[in-house]
């Protein structure tokens, strides 16, 4: 587990650099973002397994704004996420948020059920699921979403209660791929207690500020009993009333401006969850790797679950060339895991491992590409991204500094000297193309071993 700092970067959200320009600056452009749409949101009614019904809001793509607009079907599949409300806390204080999600191309839909004031939160979970197996169930027929339904790409979410329902959902739901809840309290049947069965990354959202469902309660063993890949985002100043667009009953207070809350909260859900949009673009070093602490006003706990460790911190090529290093990922869940190394401008070898084993080690070589011309040292990053989960990854950085290319150094130590002379005598005779054809003539000889000689150093 590891602990990050807030340092600034671009806000992900029109709506959050809006509220929040004063503690946010740029570091790099984002990339891969959906295209943006416009939200419509209407009310559907789901069934149960037992043939009873109940209200949902339905936030989608839309082509216009509004209740009932038209849908957008020139996008997707969309995700889904399914959200539970808090404690007698209506759907529509939870707008700006879930209608911010849809613009970016997700389903959000928000169970109406256990509004009282005697909700049952088992009852309330199953809701939930059976929210997702409605919105499934849209997308083999044919009226306005076929096909438009990522069926795979699911999502249990949730404010408080709705938080520890969506635990309990995410638990007994094997479809679900990512779980992100906002102030999630423990419920009953206890939402704490059924992390430990949950084995897919969950981010659990928090308000530093929250007197209802204190960050340091309630989150903390979540966090602790989450059995997969796990964060805490945590909201400096952030209250638990701060999660929803308008105060209710016995909400407490927060010193973030009003409505700054809720667009940091939609921009680190989006941070999770695009990459069920794009698993494999750059917006992944926002939701676990390099800049993944760097939301302004937001401290990241982290743990991937895995541990990702370079052969060499600094590491050699010739411009141009490559560089190598070895590389390995350590399997840090209770189960078995397999991986797929990640790197731009880097191949592996081999390109997965696994399944390794929980604390086993899994190595490969890592063959870093030069720039022609380089001259100066740069970062590569060396990621390991779980094939399980499909979202998570550990990843790892190494300083690759080139060298200058010297006529002769034909292993590349920067010397021409007795190895080289080695090297050039075991190549001896007709080698097309060989690093000790220095002459270029086809074949390894008296020609060659007199220029290696001449550039003796």
């Amino acid at each position: 587990m590891s602990r990050m700092t807030p340092f600034p970067r671009r806000s992900l959200s029109a709506a959050f650099l809006a509220l929040c320009c004063a503690v946010s600056a740029p570091v790099s452009a984002q990339c891969d973002d959906p295209p943006e749409h416009a939200a419509g949101r209407r009310d559907v009614t789901v069934s149960r397994p037992n043939g009873s019904t109940f209200t949902a809001t339905l936030h989608y793509p839309a082509t216009s704004e509004g209740v009932n607009a038209p849908f957008d079907p020139s996008g997707g599949p969309y995700p889904i996420v399914s959200f539970g409300h808090g404690f007698v806390t209506p759907v529509s204080v939870y707008q700006s948020t879930l209608s911010g999600l849809a613009r970016h191309g997700y389903f959000v839909i928000a169970s109406q059920s256990q509004g009282g004031i005697f909700p049952s939160h088992s009852a309330f979970a199953a809701d939930l699921r059976s929210c997702v197996d409605w919105l499934v169930a849209q997308n083999g027929k044919s009226g306005q979403y076929p096909g438009k339904v990522a069926v795979t790409a699911i999502a249990f979410s949730g404010h408080s209660m709705g938080g520890g329902a969506a635990m309990l959902a995410a638990k007994d739901d094997p479809r679900e791929r990512l779980l992100v809840t906002l102030a999630a309290a423990n419920t009953n049947p206890s939402s704490n207690a059924a992390m430990t069965s949950i084995a897919t990354p969950t981010v659990l959202v928090v308000g530093s500020q929250d007197t209802i469902v204190p960050p340091n309660g309630s989150a903390t063993v979540q966090y602790a009993n989450a059995a997969g890949p796990r964060q805490i985002r945590s909201i400096v100043g952030g209250s638990h009333c701060g999660f929803i667009d308008s105060p209710i009953i016995a909400c407490d207070s927060s010193s973030l401006p009003a409505g700054a809350q809720v667009a940091m909260t939609t921009s680190i859900m989006r941070s999770a969850l695009d990459l069920m949009i794009a698993p494999y673009g750059c917006g992944w070093s926002a939701a676990w790797g390099p800049d993944a602490g760097a939301m302004a006003g937001v401290t990241l706990t982290i743990d991937p679950r895995a541990t990702v460790v370079p052969g060499a911190s600094t590491v050699e090529g010739p411009a141009g060339g490559t560089a190598t290093v070895s590389v390995s990922v350590t399997n840090g869940m209770a189960t078995p895991r397999s991986f797929e190394w990640i790197g731009e401008g880097v191949s592996f070898s081999p390109a997965t491992v696994g399944p390794v084993a929980s604390g086993a080690t899994a190595t490969a070589t890592a063959t870093i590409a030069i720039p022609a011309g380089a001259s100066v040292e740069f970062l590569r990053t060396l990621s390991a991204r779980s094939i399980n989960d499909g979202l998570s990854r550990a990843f790892t950085t190494v300083t690759v500094r080139p060298v200058a290319v010297v006529f002769g150094d034909l292993d590349g130590d920067g010397v021409v000297g007795g190895s080289d002379l080695t090297l050039l005598l075991s190549a001896w005779g007709p080698c097309p193309a060989c690093p000790a054809d220095l002459d270029g003539s086809g074949q390894v000889d008296a020609g060659d071993l007199a220029a290696l000689l001449a550039a003796w150093t």
